[in-house]
């Protein structure tokens, strides 16, 4: 199943899809055809949250490895990770509030998806939040570390990306690289939806200085994530890429 959108109340539903959701050129491709449609179509004007999840087991499964090995030409590589930077940046800056809701694993790129958005959350027994780089010998590219550090606590960087040791969905929670573990039986997407309520003080009494706009999220996202935003677009724009280093 290729990734689709749907409205659900004030939420638009980016959906990865139902099998490993592993990252290829026309899959990221697809992301970002999407991202668009969200900001250029009017059937999604009124959306003021978006919500990432997949089907099954898998949440995301990260770079395809193999398929990436098959490129016979340096260009096919340049133009998958050229492609994958721009996603990131799109995300990292999308003018709505985003939640990653990981219905399952999220593996390496898999998790560098999940953390590019706002809120994450993550459910039990559903499957680990991993990056297993230090086994493939894999060495992370200065846009992505950039992202890593502006997103995970510097305490839990060691078994986190140093050592890639696998999080469950609590363990998750207590250090603080999901916002919320939930139990495997609940409705991801409700508990989802309720967390971009309450952060979006939709159902708040107190004053909340006026309505969030799409414009001033995006500002705030822009100089928050300055540095990795940088670094990501240097990505998009370079001529050539080192298959050590992703």
């Amino acid at each position: 199943m290729e990734p689709y959108l749907e409205v659900r109340n004030h939420c638009v539903l980016l959906w990865l899809g139902d099998g490993q959701n592993r990252l290829r050129t026309p899959y990221v491709k697809k992301l970002l055809q999407l991202l668009d449609t969200i900001l250029t179509d009017d059937k999604y004007s009124e959306c003021t949250a978006l919500i990432t999840v997949g089907k099954g087991r898998y949440f995301s499964n990260g770079i395809d490895l193999a398929w990436l090995g098959e490129r016979e030409t340096e260009a096919e590589l340049t133009t998958f990770l050229q492609a994958l930077s721009k996603l990131l940046a799109q995300l990292l800056t999308f003018p709505m509030l985003t939640v990653a809701a990981m219905n399952g694993h999220a593996f390496a790129g898999g998790a560098l998806i999940a953390l590019v958005h706002d809120k994450r959350i993550m459910q039990h027994s559903a499957g680990w939040l991993c990056f297993p780089e230090v086994f493939l010998k894999l060495q992370f590219r200065k846009a992505m570390l950039c992202v890593i550090e502006s997103k995970v606590p510097k305490e839990a960087m060691t078994d986190f990306i140093v050592l890639g040791h696998r999080f469950t969905a609590q363990q998750a929670a207590d250090a603080r690289l999901v916002n919320k573990a939930i139990p495997k039986e609940a409705d991801i997407l409700a508990v989802a939806e309720q967390i971009t309520r309450e952060a979006l003080l939709m159902d708040s009494p107190r004053m909340r200085g006026g309505e969030y706009s799409r414009e001033g999220i995006a500002m705030q996202k822009e100089s928050v994530y300055r540095l990795p935003i940088l670094e990501l677009l240097k990505e998009t724009e370079a001529k050539s890429f080192r298959m050590s280093k992703l």
